[in-house]
Protein backbone atom coordinates (compact mmCIF):
# COMPACT_ATOMS: atom_id res chain seq x y z
CA UNK A 1 0.00 0.00 0.00
CA UNK A 2 1.45 3.33 -1.11
CA UNK A 3 1.02 6.97 -0.03
CA UNK A 4 0.34 8.65 3.29
CA UNK A 5 -2.54 10.02 5.35
CA UNK A 6 -3.21 13.14 7.39
CA UNK A 7 -3.49 12.82 11.15
CA UNK A 8 -5.01 15.99 12.58
CA UNK A 9 -3.62 17.28 15.88
CA UNK A 10 -7.09 18.13 17.19
CA UNK A 11 -7.68 14.43 17.81
CA UNK A 12 -5.52 14.82 20.94
CA UNK A 13 -8.39 16.78 22.50
CA UNK A 14 -11.11 14.31 21.50
CA UNK A 15 -12.60 11.77 23.97
CA UNK A 16 -12.07 9.03 21.41
CA UNK A 17 -8.32 9.55 21.86
CA UNK A 18 -8.07 10.70 25.46
CA UNK A 19 -10.12 7.77 26.79
CA UNK A 20 -8.59 5.08 24.56
CA UNK A 21 -6.09 2.48 25.68
CA UNK A 22 -2.68 2.34 23.94
CA UNK A 23 -3.91 -0.65 21.95
CA UNK A 24 -7.03 1.22 20.81
CA UNK A 25 -4.97 4.21 19.70
CA UNK A 26 -2.80 1.90 17.62
CA UNK A 27 -5.88 0.28 16.10
CA UNK A 28 -7.39 3.68 15.29
CA UNK A 29 -4.27 4.71 13.40
CA UNK A 30 -4.07 1.34 11.64
CA UNK A 31 -7.67 1.67 10.44
CA UNK A 32 -6.88 5.09 8.96
CA UNK A 33 -3.83 3.64 7.23
CA UNK A 34 -5.77 0.68 5.83
CA UNK A 35 -8.60 2.81 4.40
CA UNK A 36 -8.61 3.38 0.65
CA UNK A 37 -7.79 6.94 -0.39
CA UNK A 38 -9.76 6.63 -3.63
CA UNK A 39 -12.50 4.47 -5.13
CA UNK A 40 -11.29 0.93 -5.65
CA UNK A 41 -12.83 -2.05 -7.43
CA UNK A 42 -11.69 -5.66 -7.83
CA UNK A 43 -12.92 -9.21 -8.37
CA UNK A 44 -12.20 -12.14 -6.06
CA UNK A 45 -13.53 -15.70 -6.46
CA UNK A 46 -16.06 -14.48 -9.01
CA UNK A 47 -17.44 -11.76 -6.72
CA UNK A 48 -17.17 -8.05 -7.57
CA UNK A 49 -16.09 -5.74 -4.75
CA UNK A 50 -16.15 -1.95 -4.73
CA UNK A 51 -15.18 0.49 -1.98
CA UNK A 52 -15.26 4.26 -1.69
CA UNK A 53 -12.60 6.58 -0.20
CA UNK A 54 -12.37 5.93 3.53
CA UNK A 55 -13.57 2.35 3.22
CA UNK A 56 -11.85 -1.04 3.23
CA UNK A 57 -12.84 -4.69 3.48
CA UNK A 58 -10.87 -6.73 5.98
CA UNK A 59 -11.21 -9.01 9.00
CA UNK A 60 -10.60 -8.62 12.72
CA UNK A 61 -7.63 -10.95 12.39
CA UNK A 62 -6.08 -8.91 9.58
CA UNK A 63 -6.53 -5.61 11.41
CA UNK A 64 -4.91 -7.12 14.51
CA UNK A 65 -2.03 -8.39 12.38
CA UNK A 66 -1.49 -5.01 10.71
CA UNK A 67 -1.66 -3.25 14.10
CA UNK A 68 1.46 -5.10 15.22
CA UNK A 69 2.71 -6.98 18.23
CA UNK A 70 0.62 -6.78 21.39
CA UNK A 71 -2.75 -6.19 19.66
CA UNK A 72 -5.20 -9.10 19.82
CA UNK A 73 -8.34 -9.87 17.85
CA UNK A 74 -10.37 -9.13 20.99
CA UNK A 75 -8.63 -5.73 21.23
CA UNK A 76 -9.77 -4.98 17.68
CA UNK A 77 -13.33 -6.17 18.30
CA UNK A 78 -13.64 -3.99 21.42
CA UNK A 79 -12.05 -0.99 19.71
CA UNK A 80 -14.36 -1.14 16.68
CA UNK A 81 -17.45 -1.29 18.88
CA UNK A 82 -16.16 1.69 20.85
CA UNK A 83 -15.27 3.67 17.72
CA UNK A 84 -18.79 3.07 16.39
CA UNK A 85 -20.25 4.73 19.48
CA UNK A 86 -18.07 7.79 18.81
CA UNK A 87 -19.26 7.71 15.17
CA UNK A 88 -15.65 7.47 14.01
CA UNK A 89 -16.54 4.52 11.78
CA UNK A 90 -19.29 2.19 10.67
CA UNK A 91 -18.86 -1.59 10.63
CA UNK A 92 -20.83 -3.93 8.38
CA UNK A 93 -20.32 -7.69 8.19
CA UNK A 94 -19.95 -9.23 4.74
CA UNK A 95 -20.08 -12.92 3.82
CA UNK A 96 -16.48 -13.54 4.85
CA UNK A 97 -15.12 -10.24 6.16
CA UNK A 98 -16.40 -6.82 7.16
CA UNK A 99 -16.70 -3.41 5.53
CA UNK A 100 -15.17 -0.62 7.60
CA UNK A 101 -16.10 2.99 6.72
CA UNK A 102 -14.30 5.96 8.32
CA UNK A 103 -17.20 8.40 8.66
CA UNK A 104 -15.40 11.73 8.30
CA UNK A 105 -12.72 10.59 5.87
CA UNK A 106 -13.49 13.37 3.39
CA UNK A 107 -13.21 16.09 6.04
CA UNK A 108 -9.76 15.20 7.35
CA UNK A 109 -8.16 13.47 4.37
CA UNK A 110 -9.44 15.63 1.53
CA UNK A 111 -8.52 19.18 0.61
CA UNK A 112 -5.32 21.13 0.29
CA UNK A 113 -2.02 19.32 0.84
CA UNK A 114 0.02 22.50 1.27
CA UNK A 115 0.87 21.91 4.94
CA UNK A 116 2.35 18.51 4.14
CA UNK A 117 4.80 19.57 1.45
CA UNK A 118 8.46 19.75 2.29
CA UNK A 119 9.79 23.30 2.62
CA UNK A 120 11.73 24.51 -0.38
CA UNK A 121 15.44 25.04 -0.04
CA UNK A 122 16.59 28.65 0.30
CA UNK A 123 17.12 30.26 -3.08
CA UNK A 124 20.62 31.56 -3.78
CA UNK A 125 20.01 34.29 -6.35
CA UNK A 126 17.46 36.90 -7.43
CA UNK A 127 16.90 35.00 -10.65
CA UNK A 128 16.07 31.83 -8.77
CA UNK A 129 13.69 33.77 -6.56
CA UNK A 130 11.95 35.26 -9.59
CA UNK A 131 11.61 31.86 -11.23
CA UNK A 132 10.28 30.43 -7.99
CA UNK A 133 7.60 33.11 -7.69
CA UNK A 134 6.47 32.52 -11.28
CA UNK A 135 6.30 28.77 -10.68
CA UNK A 136 4.38 29.24 -7.45
CA UNK A 137 1.83 31.53 -9.10
CA UNK A 138 1.34 28.99 -11.85
CA UNK A 139 0.85 26.18 -9.33
CA UNK A 140 -1.67 28.24 -7.37
CA UNK A 141 -3.61 28.92 -10.53
CA UNK A 142 -3.57 25.26 -11.51
CA UNK A 143 -4.58 24.30 -7.98
CA UNK A 144 -7.55 26.67 -8.10
CA UNK A 145 -8.60 25.22 -11.44
CA UNK A 146 -8.44 21.72 -10.01
CA UNK A 147 -10.55 22.76 -7.00
CA UNK A 148 -13.13 24.34 -9.30
CA UNK A 149 -13.24 21.19 -11.42
CA UNK A 150 -13.67 19.06 -8.28
CA UNK A 151 -16.51 21.30 -7.07
CA UNK A 152 -18.28 20.98 -10.42
CA UNK A 153 -17.71 17.24 -10.36
CA UNK A 154 -19.30 16.84 -6.91
CA UNK A 155 -22.18 19.12 -7.84
CA UNK A 156 -22.90 16.84 -10.77
CA UNK A 157 -22.63 13.76 -8.55
CA UNK A 158 -25.09 15.27 -6.04
CA UNK A 159 -27.61 15.90 -8.85
CA UNK A 160 -27.26 12.27 -9.87
CA UNK A 161 -27.91 11.14 -6.29
CA UNK A 162 -31.00 13.35 -6.03
CA UNK A 163 -32.50 11.64 -9.07
CA UNK A 164 -31.74 8.17 -7.71
CA UNK A 165 -34.46 5.73 -6.71
CA UNK A 166 -33.89 6.11 -2.97
CA UNK A 167 -34.27 9.88 -2.65
CA UNK A 168 -36.97 10.13 -5.33
CA UNK A 169 -39.20 7.99 -3.08
CA UNK A 170 -39.15 10.62 -0.30
CA UNK A 171 -41.85 13.28 -0.60
CA UNK A 172 -40.40 16.77 -0.37
CA UNK A 173 -36.86 15.44 -0.08
CA UNK A 174 -35.18 18.31 -1.94
CA UNK A 175 -36.57 20.92 0.46
CA UNK A 176 -35.90 18.76 3.51
CA UNK A 177 -32.34 18.14 2.31
CA UNK A 178 -31.78 21.87 1.81
CA UNK A 179 -33.06 22.62 5.33
CA UNK A 180 -30.81 19.91 6.73
CA UNK A 181 -27.60 21.24 5.19
CA UNK A 182 -28.52 24.78 6.24
CA UNK A 183 -28.61 23.41 9.79
CA UNK A 184 -25.28 21.62 9.37
CA UNK A 185 -23.63 24.80 8.05
CA UNK A 186 -24.40 26.47 11.36
CA UNK A 187 -22.11 23.93 13.08
CA UNK A 188 -19.13 25.24 11.09
CA UNK A 189 -17.14 28.33 12.02
CA UNK A 190 -16.97 29.20 8.32
CA UNK A 191 -20.70 28.51 7.80
CA UNK A 192 -19.63 26.39 4.82
CA UNK A 193 -19.91 22.70 4.01
CA UNK A 194 -18.02 21.44 0.96
CA UNK A 195 -19.81 19.69 -1.87
CA UNK A 196 -17.63 16.62 -1.31
CA UNK A 197 -18.85 16.29 2.30
CA UNK A 198 -22.47 16.64 1.20
CA UNK A 199 -22.02 14.04 -1.52
CA UNK A 200 -20.25 11.50 0.68
CA UNK A 201 -22.84 11.79 3.44
CA UNK A 202 -25.74 11.44 1.00
CA UNK A 203 -24.03 8.44 -0.52
CA UNK A 204 -23.89 6.80 2.92
CA UNK A 205 -27.59 7.55 3.48
CA UNK A 206 -28.48 5.53 0.40
CA UNK A 207 -27.93 2.22 2.17
CA UNK A 208 -30.89 2.99 4.47
CA UNK A 209 -34.61 2.78 3.78
CA UNK A 210 -36.21 6.03 2.47
CA UNK A 211 -38.50 6.19 5.53
CA UNK A 212 -35.49 5.98 7.85
CA UNK A 213 -33.69 8.72 5.89
CA UNK A 214 -36.70 11.02 6.11
CA UNK A 215 -37.14 10.38 9.82
CA UNK A 216 -33.45 10.99 10.59
CA UNK A 217 -33.30 14.27 8.65
CA UNK A 218 -36.53 15.61 10.17
CA UNK A 219 -35.38 14.60 13.64
CA UNK A 220 -32.11 16.47 13.21
CA UNK A 221 -33.67 19.57 11.63
CA UNK A 222 -36.48 19.85 14.17
CA UNK A 223 -34.55 19.31 17.36
CA UNK A 224 -30.81 18.76 17.11
CA UNK A 225 -29.56 21.86 15.33
CA UNK A 226 -26.34 21.98 17.33
CA UNK A 227 -25.31 18.50 16.21
CA UNK A 228 -23.09 17.68 13.26
CA UNK A 229 -23.90 15.25 10.45
CA UNK A 230 -22.47 12.26 12.34
CA UNK A 231 -25.50 12.44 14.62
CA UNK A 232 -27.82 11.86 11.67
CA UNK A 233 -25.97 8.71 10.72
CA UNK A 234 -26.31 7.52 14.31
CA UNK A 235 -30.09 7.92 14.08
CA UNK A 236 -30.20 5.99 10.81
CA UNK A 237 -28.12 3.15 12.18
CA UNK A 238 -30.26 2.82 15.31
CA UNK A 239 -33.72 3.09 13.74
CA UNK A 240 -35.40 0.44 11.61
CA UNK A 241 -38.04 1.09 8.96
CA UNK A 242 -41.03 0.16 11.14
CA UNK A 243 -39.89 2.40 14.01
CA UNK A 244 -39.29 5.35 11.68
CA UNK A 245 -42.63 4.90 9.93
CA UNK A 246 -44.52 4.60 13.21
CA UNK A 247 -42.98 7.77 14.66
CA UNK A 248 -43.62 9.76 11.51
CA UNK A 249 -47.22 8.55 11.30
CA UNK A 250 -47.94 9.30 14.95
CA UNK A 251 -46.71 12.85 14.57
CA UNK A 252 -48.38 13.59 11.24
CA UNK A 253 -51.70 11.83 11.91
CA UNK A 254 -54.98 13.80 11.69
CA UNK A 255 -55.69 13.44 15.42
CA UNK A 256 -52.34 14.73 16.59
CA UNK A 257 -52.03 18.33 17.63
CA UNK A 258 -48.32 18.75 18.24
CA UNK A 259 -48.77 22.19 19.74
CA UNK A 260 -51.04 20.92 22.50
CA UNK A 261 -48.96 17.90 23.41
CA UNK A 262 -45.39 19.15 23.07
CA UNK A 263 -43.59 21.68 25.16
CA UNK A 264 -42.32 24.73 23.35
CA UNK A 265 -38.98 24.08 21.56
CA UNK A 266 -39.23 20.36 22.36
CA UNK A 267 -38.31 18.12 19.44
CA UNK A 268 -41.44 16.12 18.43
CA UNK A 269 -39.21 13.46 16.82
CA UNK A 270 -37.02 13.05 19.87
CA UNK A 271 -36.11 9.57 21.05
CA UNK A 272 -34.10 9.34 24.30
CA UNK A 273 -32.06 6.42 22.95
CA UNK A 274 -30.05 8.80 20.79
CA UNK A 275 -28.95 10.90 23.75
CA UNK A 276 -26.85 7.97 24.97
CA UNK A 277 -24.97 7.66 21.71
CA UNK A 278 -23.20 11.02 21.54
Amino acid sequence: MQGWIKFHREILDKPIWQNSTPEQKTILQTILLMANHQENEWEWKGERYKVQPGQFISSLEKIAERSGKGVSVQNVRTAIKRFEKYDFLTNESTNQNRLITVVNWGIYQGGDDTDNKEPNKQLTSDQQATNKRLTTNKNVKNGNNEKNDNKKDYTSKIKDLLSSGVFSQIDGFNELNKQYWDVIRETRKTKHVSQSVIYKNMEMWMKYDPIVIKYALKTHVDGYQGRKEEYTLGIMRNTNKDEAEDRLNRLSGPNVNVGSHQKQNENPYHDPQFDKLF
